[in-house]
């Protein structure tokens, strides 16, 4: 019975630790910034699902205060986007690219942009179509509802299969520490506690003494001579 109560305040205190990091990860954006097209196709690559804003910030847009504070609420608006738990949840990545760079001349070209800002998804390293065939893409100084609904048209099923398959991680790693905690005897890592069989680092000897999470017992170890 003793077992059992130990075993289910393991699995509350597991579902409890993925609830915390579930709200310490809407308070962090997965935004990445890129400098290069290496980085660039690297980003794309290692994230299955990818939103890029291609803008441009540069000397020239700073000098103008009214193109500044357009460029700034555009970025404050994609980091704040990038924070909504669904996204993180689909693990989906934010990436900008600042193109006044001029290494990343041929990667505005090798999609096509020509006016910024704009926007894209991108799905296991390449970039969605519309039902044209194009580039699906969305240019200008828009809202947060606005991307929203960008993302939304075309990912959405891509996003839940996403989700449903974190799910299902999660929930065997909970089934798995409920069963580890469970199953092995007297509690610990190993049977009977410890690091090694009867507690401490070796058997029948050693330092510390006899305990673990699922256990019914903790005594001391005898020390042979």
């Amino acid at each position: 019975m003793k077992v059992q109560v130990q075993g289910q305040a393991m699995m509350f205190l597991s579902a409890l630790t993925l609830c915390m990091v579930g709200f310490v990860l809407t308070l962090f954006a997965r935004e990445i910034r890129v400098g290069s097209e290496r980085s660039f196709n690297r980003a794309i690559v290692r994230n299955d699902l990818v939103i890029a804003m291609f803008y441009k910030k540069g000397k020239e847009e700073r000098k103008d205060k009214t193109l500044r504070k357009k460029i700034s609420r555009l970025e404050n608006m994609f980091k704040s986007v990038s924070r909504r738990f669904r996204y993180k949840e689909a693990g989906v990545a934010f990436v900008r690219v600042n193109l006044v760079k001029k290494d990343l001349d041929m990667l505005a070209h090798d999609y096509n942009v020509t006016l910024v800002p704009m926007f894209m998804i991108f799905d296991d390293g390449l970039p969605i179509q519309d039902v044209a065939g194009k580039f699906a893409t969305l240019t200008g100084y828009i809202t947060r509802h606005e991307l929203g609904g960008f993302i939304k048209s075309h990912i959405s099923d891509q996003m839940d299969e996403a989700i449903e398959e974190r799910e299902e991680a999660r929930r065997r790693r909970r089934e798995e520490a409920y069963h580890r905690s469970y199953y092995y005897p007297y509690g610990g890592y190993y049977p009977y506690g410890g690091y090694y069989p009867y507690g401490g680092y070796y058997p029948y000897g050693g330092i510390g003494f006899h305990f673990g999470f699922g256990g019914h017992h903790r005594h001391r170890r005898r020390h042979h001579r």
